[in-house]
């Protein structure tokens, strides 16, 4: 799956350790880790073909995707299999939970993947994001335009993650749902969201 950071509490001493998940997984001895919290790849790429993934996940074995991940990496380009999982099971201690981020287009296919590896499935909290000032525009063909102006017959400018290149499609569906309240801005290199 690529590298990533674990973060180890034990006692009072906490440890971070980089490599590659299954590696460091493997080092780990069995019922050691009290909890687990994760944001795993999502997934957000081409569609998949599910009979393909389902075939080779029930047979135990890993699959592989062809195709980029979300702007176009492709340790993203698919959840993690069950594989990956059920060695996250084998370091839990009985009793020990994980809480997994999803992304929800593919949250059916991370779900899939826990429960081939043994895990059940509690719950689900979702996080609805992208919410947009008043003052946010979007591109369209009529140009630079605030959401609430869009017309359903707009094409707006989309990132097409085969291609790596933007392109213009009609919106699917245009939802707009009031909110009052305290919003927290987060802002990075590739995202400027509330």
């Amino acid at each position: 799956m690529g590298g990533f950071l674990l973060w180890a509490m034990h006692m009072e001493t906490n440890v971070v350790i980089l490599g590659d998940c299954l590696d460091v997984l493997r080092e780990l001895p069995d019922n050691s880790i009290d909890s687990v919290v994760t944001d795993p790849p999502y997934g957000l790429s081409k569609e998949p073909d599910i009979e393909e993934v389902l075939t080779k996940w029930m047979a135990g074995e890993d699959y592989t995707h062809r195709g980029g991940g979300f702007m176009g990496k492709t340790w993203d380009s698919f959840v993690p299999g069950p594989s990956i999982w059920r060695e996250v099971y084998r370091v839990l201690k009985p009793g020990g939970h994980a809480l997994v981020f999803a992304g929800t287009r593919t949250q059916d296919l991370m779900t899939i993947s826990l429960r081939l590896a043994g895990f059940e499935i509690r719950d689900v909290i979702e996080w609805l994001y992208f919410c947009l000032s008043e003052d946010t525009e979007i591109l369209t063909c009529h140009g630079w335009v605030t959401y609430d102006k869009i017309e359903p017959s707009y094409k707006i400018a989309c990132f097409n993650m085969e291609t790596g290149k933007i392109e213009a499609h009609t919106p699917e569906a245009i939802n707009i749902a009031p909110y009052s309240g305290d919003m927290i801005r987060l802002v990075s290199g590739e995202t400027d969201q509330l």
